[in-house]
């Protein structure tokens, strides 16, 4: 997270001591280290989600592709021959 995400008051009747004064800081602290977790984490997350949809659009190029590359294969392949075709051939070469 980039700069102040809020404000963290504290407030006492009488003038704390020095290990209660530490307190505070520690709280700072942990608090600081959650929010930079829950940032890391929401990253994560919406990185995951478009590595999800980028997963899905290269599925569907790949799919078409292999259409594609099936069709070109269909139409450039000769036919096969009729083997009544090479039997007439073989016999009127003669």
């Amino acid at each position: 997270m980039d700069g102040n995400c809020g404000y963290l008051v504290v407030r006492s009747a009488t003038r704390p001591s020095p290990d209660v004064q530490e307190l505070p800081a520690v709280l700072v602290q942990h608090t600081a280290a959650a929010l930079s977790s829950a940032a890391a984490h929401r990253r994560e997350h919406e990185a995951a989600l478009e590595l999800g949809r980028r997963h899905g659009e290269l599925a569907n190029t790949r799919r078409r592709l292999n259409s594609s590359l099936s069709e070109l294969e269909y139409h450039q392949l000769p036919a096969p021959a009729d083997p009544q075709d090479r039997r007439s051939r073989r016999t009127s070469g003669r």
